[in-house]
């Protein structure tokens, strides 16, 4: 009864109800298939973590693990001393800081450096990040006022040297990740602006997002170093393919203390999981063994192996009797990353009866939840980002939502 009137329950209306107050009691963060062939999806996770470290981690939070003391000791000791010698030994800088992610990066290294004064910045790189995030906003929160120059699209030395005051603290230069400035442009270069800050005594700090340890076509933080930044940050979880984080880097150790005595430092450091995480990042890079973390495996991955799983598909879906045609595709970066740059690969198109928007919704209701790329009422299976275990699972998902009725 509702309101005095008589409800009509039936079988399928009452299963309809009980199974969507059983999915409000499920995690919502659990494995997928990416299959859209976007290698760093912000929506999926990004980075996809070496197995290594993924192992580690299962053991590190089966029960307690050493976080803030000294071994030898036995006192109270800084969490983040371990993680941050490792990162000066491989980046070959005097000082490291990190916290949980890249904006709150920017927003301590400002606030530590510039808290009260002025920060120049070049209207072609005052970004706008993931959900509508914008650098503006991190920069006044950080408790600095930012001083624009220079156009969208031209920028030059002397528009940084014209707008210097006793009240400039910074200049932060910040590398436009997630776009390309192309045709009439002009943009002022580190080593340029490293002259410019050492003549005014001001520090430099470069924002350069996705934090290539290996040469992929971005800014190589140990390079940005090189070539006169004072402090540099980028993410830990786009191209340094560990966990959501922000690291720090600095010429001196004098800044990096600064930076980590800052009271907005409390609010934003990193819990045990990802010290663990990223101390383990670090460590494999000093071993040389990049080709164990995934994302730069998928970005450098020879063309012809994605073809080899696209084809082990093929073979899946003809047994599942599911009509099909393999296509080249071109894969992504993604998480704002290289966006001009666009990967060869691989995957399967299909065209199914209850159409292309139906059908992607069905995929992504599964489990393992598949997601795909919808074009001109066709679904397409980018298997870049699809590890080869999982090439008959999604054969077997495509077959349960092309054979169910409706």
């Amino acid at each position: 009864m509702a309101q005095g009137q008589a409800v009509s329950v039936t079988v399928e209306s009452l299963l309809a109800h009980l199974s969507e107050r059983l999915t409000g009691l499920q995690p919502s963060v659990v494995p997928c298939i990416n299959a859209t062939g976007t290698i760093l999806h912000t929506g999926l996770g990004r980075s996809v973590l070496p197995r290594s470290l993924v192992d580690d981690l299962c053991q590190l939070l089966s029960g307690y693990a050493v976080l803030e003391v000294d071994l030898r000791s036995g006192e109270r000791h800084n969490r983040l001393s371990r993680l941050s010698a490792l990162l000066m030994r491989l980046f070959k800088c005097a000082g490291a800081v990190a916290v949980n992610n890249d904006a709150a990066a920017v927003l301590l290294t400002l606030s530590a450096l510039a808290a009260g004064g002025e920060v120049i910045v070049s209207r072609g790189e005052l970004v706008e990040i993931g959900g509508s995030f914008r650098l503006p906003e991190i920069i006044k929160t950080s408790g600095v006022k930012l001083v624009e120059v220079g156009t969208t699209n031209r920028t030059y030395l002397r528009d940084y040297q014209n707008a210097i005051t006793s009240e400039t603290k910074a200049i932060l230069k910040v590398h436009p990740s997630n776009y390309r400035l192309i045709g009439y442009h002009t943009l002022v270069s580190v080593n340029d602006l490293r002259e410019l800050c050492d003549a005014a005594d001001l520090p430099l700090i470069y924002d350069i997002g996705s934090g290539a340890v290996v040469d992929v076509g971005e800014p190589l933080p140990q390079r940005a170093l090189a070539d006169g930044a004072d402090v540099v940050t980028f993410s830990g979880d786009k191209l340094f393919g560990a966990c959501q984080a922000g690291i720090i880097l600095c010429r001196e150790a004098s800044t990096a203390k600064a930076i980590n005595q800052n009271p907005f430092y409390r609010a934003v450091r990193l819990d045990k999981i990802k010290l663990g995480l990223l101390e383990r990042a670090v460590l494999l890079y000093l071993r040389g063994r990049d080709d164990l973390f995934p994302t730069l495996v998928m970005v450098s991955e020879d063309e012809s192996a994605v073809k080899r799983r696209a084809r082990r598909l093929c073979r899946h879906l003809r047994r599942q009797n599911i009509p099909h045609r393999l296509v080249r595709t071109y894969a992504e970066v993604g998480g704002g990353t290289l966006p001009d740059t666009a990967i060869p690969s691989w995957g399967v198109t299909l065209e199914p009866p209850c159409g292309d928007e139906e059908f992607a919704k069905r995929l992504r209701l599964c489990k393992p939840p598949v997601f795909s790329v919808r074009r001109e009422g066709k679904v397409i299976l980018d298997v870049k980002c699809v590890f080869g275990h999982q090439i008959k699972q999604l054969a077997e998902v495509v077959a349960l939502c092309w054979h169910q009725s409706g």
